[in-house]
């Protein structure tokens, strides 16, 4: 299976799960599903969310779209 490229692209840009799901009108578990086999497929894709993720948090706290960045594999 593929996961799909949006969603992908949308996470390695610091989008969390739960953010992604809510624009794309999907279920979260369904998003970090693809997003689990992404990860398994490009080993760089969790620390290019990481790095997003930070620099959209910036010195004033965490990140406005009110996104979870924790690692969740479902």
């Amino acid at each position: 299976m593929r996961p799909d490229a949006e969603w992908v692209l949308m996470y390695r840009l610091g989008l969390s799960r739960q953010r992604i799901a809510a624009l794309v009108r999907a279920e979260p578990a369904t998003v970090g599903y693809h997003l689990v086999i992404a990860r398994h497929q490009d080993p760089g894709l969790e620390p290019a969310y990481r790095a997003a993720a930070a620099a959209k948090a910036g010195p004033n706290g965490p990140c406005p779209d009110g996104g979870d960045h924790r690692l969740d594999d479902g």
